[in-house]
């Protein structure tokens, strides 16, 4: 299973950043895992709620 974003922002929608959110896989469960995405001003950040959201994708001119 894959979840594959993409997100517009800024004027005109200007910046777009693309990315795969979640991608199962590999033949480990790991139940009670949860992916935290947060779109800011700068770029995507993601966290597992564990520890600070970190930078992983930055918006990038269309």
């Amino acid at each position: 299973t894959y979840f594959d974003c993409t997100l517009d922002q800024g004027l005109n929608f200007s910046f777009r950043v693309a990315f795969t959110a979640y991608k199962s896989g590999g033949g480990l469960v790991r139940f009670g895992k949860t992916n935290f995405w947060d779109a800011r001003e700068d770029g995507m950040y993601f966290t597992h709620g564990t520890e600070a959201p970190k930078l992983e994708y930055k918006w990038a001119p269309v």
